[in-house]
């Protein structure tokens, strides 16, 4: 499904970022994008966009991590490959919130929460739920921002002890 070079390299990008070395794994998925759009390989395209916008909205580049996600959630749509369009969806969504683009950041959000909801990874569910949340929070929503963030905690009671 993804070619074996971007996946090695959006592996290391996801290590790096944990342990703050951001610009290391900037040159590394930059690398493992260009391979992915050298040879048109869509969904390692869209695994490479995507790290690559978590990373720069770790390193707070948000106008860098909005262009990203937005390129990797367009594109997962485009192609059908939905099964990480909410976990694409929920880092945009934190992207705009955290740019201050708060009304947009609920949209991307809003549009998967149910299809994440129809997909076996709870964690995906949790994810959009989460960031819907934080979303109403920014908003002044409190009236919304409560029950999801107790949906989200019913929907993965491992969140409950962090």
């Amino acid at each position: 499904m993804f070619l074996p070079s971007v996946n090695v390299r959006v592996a290391l990008v996801e290590g790096l970022a944990e342990v703050g070395a951001f610009a290391e794994g900037l040159a590394i998925g930059t690398e493992g994008l260009k391979i992915a759009e050298a040879v048109d390989h869509p969904v390692s395209r869209v695994i490479a966009y995507f790290n690559l916008g978590r990373l720069a909205l770790n390193t707070g580049d948000f106008p860098e991590a909005v262009r990203m996600l937005e390129r990797s959630l367009g594109l997962a749509q485009v192609t059908e490959f939905l099964l990480w369009s909410p976990r694409i969806a929920a880092a945009l969504g934190s992207a705009y919130a955290r740019s201050g683009r708060v009304v947009e950041a609920r949209l991307p959000l809003e549009q998967v929460v149910e299809q994440a909801a129809a997909m076996p990874l709870r964690a995906h569910q949790t994810l959009c739920v989460l960031g819907l949340s934080e979303a109403s929070l920014l908003t002044d929503r409190l009236d919304e921002a409560r029950p999801l963030a107790k949906r989200a905690l019913e929907t993965d009671p491992g969140l409950q002890g962090t």
